[in-house]
Order: structure tokens, then sequence, then C-alpha cells
């Protein structure tokens, strides 16, 4: 699989800002099953988180290929919400800690998230 390298003109949309904003509060999104829920299924969005994801606002987790994909907050999209909210960056290397999280954590994050979507996005 041929890996994407970032482009310099790529700017956060509205709309990705708001994308960052779920994926941080949520800690852990899939694609499809959440993000579509609250944005609306389409194309557009799959190609987008893509491009978010090489671009280090999103951080995608390891996968089948057959399995959704799932999206953790990345550094760039720490960087972000701190500067569009004018919060002070927490210290935590999100990178790092997406690296190691164990599949029952990634599990147990998404059953949560499917039920907080399904009672209503915060």
């Amino acid at each position: 699989m041929k890996r994407r390298t970032p482009t310099r003109d790529f700017s956060p949309t509205q709309r990705d800002v708001e994308i960052i904003r779920y994926v941080h509060s949520y800690r852990l999104l899939k694609s499809r099953s959440h993000l579509a829920e609250l944005f609306g299924e389409s194309p557009h969005l799959l190609r987008r988180l893509q491009k978010l994801a090489v671009h280090k606002y999103l951080y995608p987790l390891p996968r089948r290929r057959s399995e959704e994909a799932v999206y953790a907050i990345g550094s760039a999209g720490t960087d972000l919400l701190a500067r569009q909210f004018g919060e002070p960056r927490p210290r935590v290397d999100w990178t790092a800690q997406n690296k190691t999280l164990t599949q029952k954590h990634v599990e147990h994050t998404l059953l949560i998230a499917d039920v907080m979507i399904c009672t209503g996005p915060r």
C-alpha cells in the first residue's frame, strides 16, 4: 500500500475542526459507525478523514483491511484545538498513547462511544 505524504497547502476547515473535537472528546471514533452518524455518510467524509490522518490531525489505529477505520486524536489535532480554543496544549503525547492502546481498551472505548452517540451526541 502506498503511503500518502502531506501537502503544504492543507488547511483544516471548520467542519474538520468539529470532527477533530468529536474525536478528541470521545477518545476513539469509527469512521462509518460514529463519524458518519454525526456528520452524514459520504465519500467526501471518508476522504477528509484520510487527509486529516495524513496531516497528523487524526491518528488512524492499525486495522485489517476488512475492518472499519478507527481514529484517535493526532499531534497536529491537539495543537490545533489548543490554538483554536486558547487552551494550553496538554502534556500528553497522544501519538505515543495511541500506539500503546490495548484491544480491550479500544473495544471498551468504542462501546461507550456507541451508547453516547445513540443517546445523542454531546
